[in-house]
C-alpha cells in the first residue's frame, strides 16, 4: 500500500447483531476489532502515505481518524481510533462531507462531483430518474408542486384523494436539517407553502396504510417509514444491508419538530413475516435505482492514483402497502450513523433500535471492506450485505442469503415470541429505549 490513501465516504442525514457473541457482541469482539484495527494501522504507517497537498510523503499516525460524519466516531472510538481534530493533518481513516471539499486539504483522495451525489438527495430528480428508466412502480406517484396542490384543492376529485392521507411539506432538494412539516389538509399545505420559497419545496402523500405500531398496545402515530441502507462500492456495485428499522412519530411526540419521527423498531423483530416479504422486493427496488443512477456508482471508480477505496453509503427512507410492497420516498446523502454508547448502555439489547441496527451495519461494513482493504488489499466477507445492481438476486440468491445468514430462524424465533399477551409491558419498554430524541 506503499504511496496510496484509504479514505471511505459515509453519505447522509439522519443506528449490533442479535445477542450472540459469535455474531460481533461483548467484549471478546471488541478487542478481536482492536487488535485487527491495530495491526491494519501499523502496517499503513510503516508503509506511509501520501498526502495530496504540496507535502508529500506523510508517515501516518496508527488508529487515527478525520470525521464529519454524524456520530459515526462514537463507534471508531470504541475500537481503540483516535480522532484528528487538525483538518491539515492526515489521517489513516477520513469519513467527510464530499460537498465541501476539505479532504482536499489533507489527503489525496476521489470526491464525489456536487451533481452526480446531489440528484439522489433531490426528490425531484431522483424520482424522474426512476420514471424514466421504467421504474415507476418502485415510486410512490406522489409529488405535487404548489400550483399542482391548488389544482387538487379545488378539484373536488383530487381533493377528496389527497384527503385520504397524510400530507407532507418536504424540501425538493433534500437539504439536510429542514425535516418534515405535516399538514392536516390541502388548504393548511398551501397556507404553509405559500410562506416558504416555493421552488424548494414539494408535497407528498404518505401511501402506508399499515401503521409500524407493532401492537394496540402501542402509541398511534403517522409518518410510518422504514430506514434501509445502501452501499455504493468499486466496480461499481450497489449494495443492500439487511438491517432495517422502523419510525414512525407518535401523536404525542417528545421531539420539537413537527412530523418528525420519534418511535423506533426493528422490522425483522416487529413483523418477521413482513421481513421476508420486503426484503427480495427492497432488492429489486435497488437494482432500479442503480439502472437509475448509474453516474453515482461509475464516482467510486478509481480515478486518481493515491486512492486506495472510495465508498457510499445511502439511507433510504421507504414506505410499503399491506402487501410489503415497498417504495422509495426519499434517499439521504447524509444519513445518521449514530450509534448508542456501550459505557452509558452496556446491554445492547436496551440500545436505541436504530442505532442497534447501524451497529450491525457499520460493523458489518468494517469487516467487509475497510479491515479487508487493510490488511489484504481486497474485499472480504460481504456478510449481512447483498449485491443488488448491476446483477439483480434471483429468489434462489436471496434463499440463499437468508439461510447464510440464519435469517430464517431469526424470523421463526420473533415470531414465536408474539404470543397472547407478549406486548402487554410492551409500551413502558419500547418508551425505555427512546433515549436521545432530538
Amino acid at each position: 500500500m506503499s504511496g496510496s490513501f484509504f479514505f471511505f465516504f459515509f453519505q447522509a442525514e439522519d443506528g449490533i447483531r442479535d445477542a450472540q457473541e459469535s455474531r460481533g457482541l461483548g467484549d471478546v469482539y471488541k478487542r478481536q476489532y482492536q487488535r485487527r484495527v491495530r495491526g491494519a494501522i501499523e502496517h499503513m504507517y510503516n508503509m506511509g502515505c501520501q498526502s495530496g497537498g504540496e507535502q508529500a510523503d506523510h508517515r501516518v499516525e496508527p488508529k487515527t481518524y478525520h470525521t464529519n460524519r454524524v456520530g459515526v466516531g462514537e463507534r471508531l472510538n470504541e475500537l481503540g481510533w483516535r480522532k484528528i481534530h487538525n483538518e491539515t493533518q492526515v489521517a489513516a481513516f477520513g469519513m467527510w462531507d464530499t460537498f465541501n471539499g476539505k479532504a482536499q486539504r489533507y489527503g489525496r483522495v476521489l470526491d464525489l462531483p456536487r451533481e452526480e451525489v446531489n440528484c439522489m438527495s433531490n426528490k425531484k430528480a431522483w424520482s424522474r430518474g426512476m420514471l424514466e428508466h421504467g421504474h415507476a412502480d418502485k415510486i410512490p406517484p406522489t409529488f405535487l408542486e404548489i400550483s399542482e396542490a391548488i389544482e387538487a384543492r379545488d378539484n373536488p376529485a383530487l381533493h377528496q384523494d389527497w384527503h385520504a392521507k397524510p400530507i407532507y411539506l418536504k424540501l425538493a432538494t433534500g437539504v439536510e436539517g429542514k425535516g418534515t412539516q405535516r399538514c392536516d389538509n390541502l388548504d393548511d399545505l398551501i397556507h404553509k407553502w405559500s410562506k416558504i420559497d416555493s421552488t424548494k419545496y414539494l408535497a407528498q402523500k404518505e401511501i402506508l396504510p399499515q401503521p409500524l405500531a407493532i401492537s394496540p398496545q402501542m402509541p398511534s402515530g403517522y409518518k410510518h417509514v422504514i430506514r434501509a441502507y445502501v452501499l455504493n462500492g468499486e466496480g461499481p456495485k450497489w449494495y443492500l444491508h439487511e438491517a432495517f428499522y422502523t419510525k414512525y412519530a407518535p401523536m404525542e411526540t417528545p421531539v420539537i419538530m413537527p412530523g418528525h419521527t420519534s418511535f423506533y423498531g426493528r422490522l425483522i423483530e416487529d413483523f418477521p413475516e413482513g421481513y421476508l416479504e420486503f426484503f427480495q422486493r427492497m432488492c429489486e427496488g435497488i437494482f432500479g435505482l442503480g439502472e437509475s443512477f448509474k453516474n453515482v456508482g461509475n464516482a467510486t471508480l478509481k480515478k486518481k492514483p493515491a486512492v486506495e477505496v472510495h465508498y457510499h453509503i445511502h439511507g433510504l427512507d421507504v414506505v410499503c402497502d399491506e402487501n410489503w410492497q415497498p417504495y422509495t420516498i426519499e434517499v439521504n446523502v447524509y444519513p445518521s450513523l449514530k450509534v448508542d454508547n456501550p459505557e452509558i448502555f452496556p446491554d445492547f439489547e436496551t440500545h436505541r433500535k436504530d442505532r442497534y441496527e447501524c451497529r450491525k451495519m457499520l460493523d458489518d461494513f468494517y469487516e467487509f471492506m475497510v479491515f479487508p482493504h487493510l490488511e489484504e488489499g481486497k474485499e472480504g466477507d460481504p456478510r449481512g450485505w447483498i449485491e443488488c445492481w448491476p446483477r439483480c438476486p434471483s429468489d434462489d440468491d436471496v434463499q440463499e442469503f437468508f439461510t447464510k445468514r440464519g435469517i430464517f430462524d431469526q424470523c421463526a424465533e420473533f415470531a414465536q415470541a408474539q404470543q397472547p399477551g407478549w406486548d402487554t409491558d410492551l409500551p413502558e419498554i419500547r418508551a425505555s429505549q427512546q433515549h436521545d430524541l432530538h
